[in-house]
């Protein structure tokens, strides 16, 4: 974790002016104890994208079981924010996917995160999480909406050819938002999560098609990982998951008062 302030989903901000104030953290000595206290964006501004504070607190405590991420210290969420203690670590690699120890160590990650417990949380059908992201911005930005109504309705022209995805029981623990930015590697080796504001409970395939989107994984790799009856129904959860990333960042750009630099987007 940074010791300083800083934004989440800080890799969707390359190649823009101005990234958004979102999320904060800051690093703090509490009683001789590092730790650091993750600050929420505004209430209103997390309920339009989708983030959840109470689906936070407890994916991150169910995490934390397991040793998958810092165990929550305290939270007041009136006041907004909650702590834990401060992990020193690295993340991954951009290119993570070329080193055969770190996919193994992200897909036995996996392996676990699907074995979680995930009965707290919300469920989430991630094309549905896109249709709501743009009914959002529709309000607040009808312009930046229509440029994504026709990969919407294409979206949901492909779900409804998929009956595995619609039918298919969404009972796995999903970070939501995992990407190479909230994976830290420990100086033990293993591997911890942040951020779990997204976190819900979701299709067994969306946790992976995230760290395939965000780190623009090849083809060649991924069908590596997948059996061949997944591969198409995972071709789609990986479109999805591209729609739902550029609908997020547009929107967040407008609600944080960017405009500028979302329509340069």
């Amino acid at each position: 974790m940074a010791s300083d302030a800083r934004v989440t989903q800080d890799s969707r901000w390359s190649n823009r002016s101005v990234a958004p104030a979102l999320n904060r953290v800051q690093r703090l000595n509490d009683d001789g104890c590092d730790i650091v206290r993750r600050h929420w964006v505004q209430q209103s501004v997390a309920q339009s994208l989708g983030a959840d504070r109470l689906a936070e607190v407890a994916a991150q405590r169910i995490a934390a079981v397991r040793g998958l991420a810092p165990p929550v210290i305290a939270v007041d969420l009136q006041a907004g924010w909650m702590s834990m203690p401060f992990v020193a670590g690295a993340r991954l690699e951009p290119q993570w996917w070329q080193h055969e120890s770190q996919v193994a160590a992200v897909l036995e990650l996996l392996t676990v995160l699907r074995e979680l417990p995930a009965a707290p949380l919300p469920v989430v059908h991630l094309a549905d999480r896109a249709g709501r992201l743009h009914r959002e911005l529709e309000t607040i930005a009808p312009g930046l909406a229509r440029r994504w109504d026709a990969s919407l309705h294409g979206c949901f022209g492909e779900w409804q050819r998929e009956p595995a995805l619609a039918l298919e029981a969404l009972e796995c623990f999903v970070h939501g938002d995992l990407s190479t930015d909230n994976l830290l590697g420990t100086p033990e080796g293993g591997l911890v999560l942040l951020d779990f504001e997204y976190a819900h409970r979701g299709h067994r395939l969306e946790e992976l098609a995230g760290l395939v989107v965000s780190g623009a994984v090849p083809t060649d790799q991924w069908r590596g990982w997948l059996s061949a009856q997944d591969r198409p129904l995972f071709e789609t959860l990986l479109r999805t998951r591209a729609l739902r990333d550029g609908l997020w960042t547009d929107l967040a750009m407008t609600l944080t008062g960017n405009a500028a630099a979302a329509r340069a987007h």
